[in-house]
């Protein structure tokens, strides 16, 4: 009898022989603190004026999986066409292993971060910047959407979301499990309403924050939006609206002095952790009216109606609150709900 021969194991390429070949520079962009953390470094090789690859460097299991998973997803990007926006996205190179770990290699997108302009002098106050700001994501987000719509189904945005609440807080004090228990079950009924209304499924980037959008600034257009591993390529396009208007309004208040007004933002103080947030979907003024026409005109996009601009934002608040990597950032999410009108029967700003 002929002994069975294992197959080989793939082995991944180091790193350390792209890293440290003769005359490449490399550019350390992120070192992130979760369990999940990666490493992301831009590579110069000789000769290159900018850089033409990018990598994201796995430090734990978790870790792997997610550079693993973005890995695939950037190839089915590629498969898909998405002809419209398929510049904007890296291209996947190849997978090498650093210091035992699996690192992803893609090719690096041009552009500044948006998160350049954004931390800018002010530009958080100014109208017209921040209005440029969300036309540039409304515009990529809405090209990627068209060109890769299929058959609507059921919004699933909150799917799970109420167990994920609850199940993060177990080890917490029986206050917090008891206000995670109450947002919880109003997660739960705001899924089943958001199930009667259907989406067709697109693909999804999943993380979709001014942290990942570049831009030329010159030009006034999206050049390249990254870190797709959160993504799916067939997924609730209502994630990808929903979290840029949280994410980029969680954080109007980070340049201004604890318990002061913000600049630019009237009824705005610094006074709580997600001051900005709130403000953005309840109150009046220029920004609050900006998030609800960013919302209506992508739920109508979508042929949802346009009064649910509130539901979304309520919705994108919670998504947050269920999946965020970092439990205290989530709860910071769970506090608010508890604050916010009940979607479905709430009177806010219009």
């Amino acid at each position: 009898m002929t002994e069975a021969v294992a197959p080989p194991v793939y082995q991944p390429r180091s790193l350390r022989s792209l890293l440290d070949a003769p005359g490449t520079r490399t550019i350390t962009l992120a070192m992130s603190k979760d369990h999940d953390a990666k490493v992301s470094v831009l590579v110069l090789r000789p000769g290159e004026a900018a850089p033409a690859l990018a990598a994201k460097i796995a430090t734990t299991p978790a870790a792997e999986s997610a550079v693993e998973r973005e890995g695939r997803l950037l190839v089915e990007l590629r498969r898909l066409g998405l002809r419209s926006v398929i510049g904007t996205v890296p291209r996947f190179v190849e997978m090498r292993q650093h210091e035992g770990h699996l690192a992803l290699v893609a090719s690096a997108v041009p552009g500044v971060p948006l998160t350049r302009m954004y931390n800018s002098w002010r530009h958080t106050s100014r109208e017209r910047a921040v209005a440029t700001d969300f036309s540039l994501a409304a515009d990529w987000l809405s090209r990627l959407q068209e060109a890769s719509a299929s058959t609507p189904t059921p919004v699933d945005l909150l799917a799970g979301a109420a167990e994920r609440i609850t199940a993060r807080t177990a080890d917490q004090p029986a206050s917090r499990r008891l206000l995670a228990a109450q947002v919880a079950e109003t997660v739960a009924e705001q899924h089943a309403r958001l199930a009667r209304f259907s989406t067709p499924r697109t693909v999804v980037h999943g993380d979709f924050w001014f942290g990942n959008i570049l831009v030329d600034p010159a030009r006034g257009t999206v050049t390249g939006v990254v870190d797709w591993e959160q993504g799916a390529a067939r997924g609730e396009p209502l994630r990808d609206l929903g979290r840029f208007v949280v994410s980029y309004s969680l954080y109007l208040d980070r340049h201004t002095p604890r318990g002061r007004p913000v600049p630019g933002h009237r009824g705005l103080r610094a006074d709580h952790a997600s001051a900005g947030l709130r403000y953005a979907v309840t109150r009046h003024g220029w920004y609050p009216a900006l998030v609800r026409r960013f919302l209506a005109a992508g739920l109508r996009r979508l042929g949802l109606p346009e009064s649910a601009w509130y539901q979304l934002a309520w919705a994108a608040i919670a998504d947050v609150a269920a999946t965020a990597a970092d439990d205290e950032f989530a709860w910071r999410h769970v506090e608010l709900l508890h604050g916010l009108p009940v979607p479905w029967s709430a009177r806010v700003a219009t």
